[in-house]
């Protein structure tokens, strides 16, 4: 779980870095459009603007895109771990003959020797010691940068 949280988060700072240095070119633009006002026409000026404007609302729909994929991401890799965890429960409550296996979160109170937490979190380490996490497609901007 660690190392899948360690993962999503470093594609997520990726992510952020890449849209940080999108967001500081749009702003340049923007000042940069602001500073040549007074030599445009309105009509130029009106032009360029709605340019920015598009620019900005690709970003805006490419970051929430971003998330999305993050989360879909995290989503798939939750999903093989809890895959394993379920194969693992059964079996240690199969060797310990027990009947019912409830989430931690669910019971307030247990007896110490029906709690097999720490045992199924080993035999998953064991067996999942790294979860392979899908890579978003390259390219997968509007912007014609590939990135």
């Amino acid at each position: 779980m660690q190392g899948l949280s360690a993962q999503v988060e470093r594609l997520r700072s990726s992510y952020q870095g890449e849209t940080f240095k999108r967001e500081e070119a749009f702003r340049a633009a923007d000042l940069e459009l602001a500073r040549k006002r007074s030599e445009l026409t309105p009509e130029e000026f009106a032009r360029e603007r709605r340019r920015l404007e598009q620019q900005a609302g690709e970003l805006q729909r490419e970051s929430q895109q971003r998330k999305k994929e993050i989360d879909q991401i995290f989503a798939q890799g939750m999903a093989q771990v809890q895959t394993v965890l379920l194969r693992v429960s059964q079996d240690v409550a199969t060797e310990r003959n027990l009947d019912l296996v409830l989430a931690k979160a669910t019971v307030m109170l247990v007896r110490p020797d029906l709690e097999i937490t720490n045992e199924a979190l080993d035999r998953l380490n064991e067996l999942l010691p790294e979860v392979s996490l899908a890579e978003p497609e390259p390219g997968t901007t509007n912007d014609g940068t590939g990135g």
